[in-house]
């Protein structure tokens, strides 16, 4: 199949459609959504990462959502560096990691070394900062596998669906985390237990 030729009609719908999705994705995401949409390279090979950089390179689309960059507030998606949700929560970056990685806090991380993004919205900050109160449901996360009957896969499976929301409250100058299942009726059935 030839190559078509720069600023012809395919060329400039792909790199119009990668200037939509470059304002509220990264790049991997850009690529994901490409392949999924079936909008074709010049070659017709999958789109990647490096495929995406190379058009936003060359038609000079910038990234809302780096992977990198100095702390300058959210993203075109919403997450923040992890410096900002640190300060954000009076913590230090390697609790917000810890977080991350426990499924407490929902982000992104492109590769094990690339910078780490967090979502951090109002909600979330209310979960967070030890401020919130003890709900009725509620389930100490260290009692969480024997009450709600789950294995820690399956906690965290839950928890990354939205279906436990996990809490820092403040107990006896300390904080613990809390888990607090989405739905009403799972409430009831544990302060049944």
């Amino acid at each position: 199949m030839p190559r078509p030729r720069h600023g012809t009609p395919p060329a400039v719908a792909v790199a119009e459609r990668v200037r939509q999705l470059a304002a509220r994705l990264p790049d991997h995401q850009v690529a994901e959504q490409l392949n999924e949409e079936g909008f074709p390279t010049a070659t017709g090979l999958p789109w990647t990462l490096a495929r995406v950089r190379a058009v936003r390179r060359k038609h000079h689309i910038p990234s809302a959502c780096p992977y990198t960059t100095p702390n300058c507030g959210p993203r075109g998606d919403g997450l923040v560096k992890v410096g900002e949700a640190a300060q954000s929560l009076g913590v230090n970056r390697s609790m917000i990691t810890d977080w991350f990685h426990q499924g407490y806090l929902q982000g992104s991380q492109h590769g094990s070394r690339s910078a780490l993004w967090v979502r951090l919205g109002e909600d979330d900050l209310h979960r967070l900062n030890g401020a919130a109160s003890y709900q009725a449901g509620m389930v100490a996360v260290e009692e969480a596998g024997e009450r709600l009957n789950l294995d820690e896969k399956l906690i965290r499976d839950r928890i990354e669906q939205g279906r436990l929301l996990p809490y820092r409250l403040r107990v006896d100058q300390r904080c613990r985390w809390f888990l607090l299942p989405h739905n009403p009726t799972e409430c009831d059935r544990l302060g049944a237990l």
